[in-house]
């Protein structure tokens, strides 16, 4: 997940906007309470100014996907999942768990004011009142786990540890000495086994950061940390028991970096002025030197946007726009070009669905990585999500309000 402050409404704000609203997962933003005291590891991010300038697309020899058209889905009954899943959808404070499509839902939680929330198996962490509370999903009380960190403008926003036992809380404060943004960021750690919060490292003048890796609470963190501008140069690494930079890695992107599932690899991209055309950029978190992976370059004219990767990390869906670049000056978000598949093994990407309209695309996957849930407005402008069978090429209405937002699946509740 990525915090940050206004970045001067260029490529984030295009990328975000569309997508954030009624079907799409997403966060809130939230006022802070209570301070936790002080913080760890003050430093600035090295090397790279936050007013950096449009990195260049990194050399090297890749696999480029080629391009297919798979046949327009037609509305039927989209086909029952295995095993016993419950589709999650939150409208407006209320939290709702239904069957696998979202059918015969029930409110199991009201979420109060809450601005930040982080699903996790049949667990939702969630900031709301001034505190971090944990929720199981089966109709029983939420836990209080720790006060929340005070923020300025954004969240906090709560970010699982791979191994589930921690959340990284991500705050923003007003910092007089941050001559570049006016702001600092800080990354806390919450322990689930006693709900302690403890300060993990802080970024001087910096306006926001996306987390791309974090094991453990006791272990390392990857991320990126922006500045002025919606572009970075570099990927820190940091440890988050002592709050100390470990290194600054060369890795180029903007608009938004989208970690995998799996944690294993970043989707980024790229707009190249001198040819008018964006890249989007694969990168293996998993080489110590963050190695450019895939690419795939787009047609010009057009970007790439509301990426969601599959439950395998294995693909990537996305729609694509007209417009030479999210943001570009003078431009809109332009028409919708059909909503794509990029498969990383296959090296291909597939046209799936066509899509017409820019504020539509990509919500999620099914758990079984068959189905791709998207957002799209009917013939009379009402917006609703829709279950595309990929096997098939069929498709069927879900039966959400138009503004749900699907945080996810868990695992069917007992009784």
């Amino acid at each position: 997940m990525t915090h940050r402050r206004g970045l001067g409404l260029t490529l984030s704000l295009l990328l975000a906007a569309a997508l954030l609203a009624a079907c799409r997962p997403a966060s809130a933003p939230s006022p802070a309470m209570q301070s936790p005291g002080a913080h760890a590891g003050t430093a600035a991010a090295p090397g790279v100014s936050p007013a950096a300038p449009t990195p260049a697309l990194l050399p090297g020899p890749t696999l480029e996907p080629t391009q297919a058209i798979a046949p327009s889905p037609e509305p039927l009954e989209p086909t029952p999942l295995p095993g016993n899943w419950s589709l999650v959808s939150l409208r407006g404070d209320a939290l709702f768990v239904g069957d696998a499509w979202g059918a015969e839902s029930t409110q199991v939680l009201s979420l109060g004011d809450a601005v930040s929330t982080a699903l996790r198996g049949n667990q939702l962490a969630y900031v709301a009142s001034g505190s971090i509370l944990l929720a199981e999903l089966d109709g029983s009380a939420p836990r209080r786990l720790a006060d929340a960190p005070p923020s300025f403008l954004l969240g906090p926003d709560l970010i699982w540890t791979g191994d589930g036992q921690a959340l990284l809380t991500i705050a923003d404060r007003e910092d007089a000495t941050a001559t570049q943004t006016g702001a600092s960021i800080d990354i806390g750690v919450v322990t689930l086994s006693d709900g302690t919060w403890r300060p993990g490292l802080a970024l001087a003048d910096r306006a926001g950061a996306t987390i791309l890796q974090a094991p453990a609470a006791g272990g390392q963190v990857l991320l990126v940390a922006w500045g002025t501008e919606p572009a970075f140069q570099e990927v820190l690494r940091y440890d988050l028991s002592t709050g100390e930079l470990l290194a600054a890695i060369p890795m180029a992107g903007q608009g938004e970096v989208i970690p995998s599932p799996d944690g294993r690899f970043a989707l980024t991209s790229l707009f190249d002025q001198a040819r008018g055309a964006t890249t989007d950029l694969l990168y293996d978190l998993t080489d110590p030197g963050l190695g450019l992976r895939q690419r795939l370059t787009l047609p010009a004219g057009a970007h790439s946007a509301s990426h969601v990767w599959s439950p395998d990390s294995r693909r990537i869906a996305y729609i694509l726009r007209q417009s030479r670049a999210p943001g570009a000056e003078g431009e809109t978000a332009g028409q919708g070009l059909g909503i794509w598949i990029w498969d990383l093994e296959g090296q291909r990407t597939t046209k799936v669905a066509d899509a017409y309209d820019p504020a539509g695309g990509p919500v999620a996957w099914t758990p079984d990585g068959r189905h791709l849930i998207y957002r799209q407005a009917d013939p009379s402008g009402a917006y609703a999500c829709y279950a595309l069978d990929l096997e098939t090429g069929a498709s069927r209405r879900l039966p959400l309000d138009p503004a749900s937002r699907i945080l996810g699946w868990i695992p069917t509740p007992a009784g």
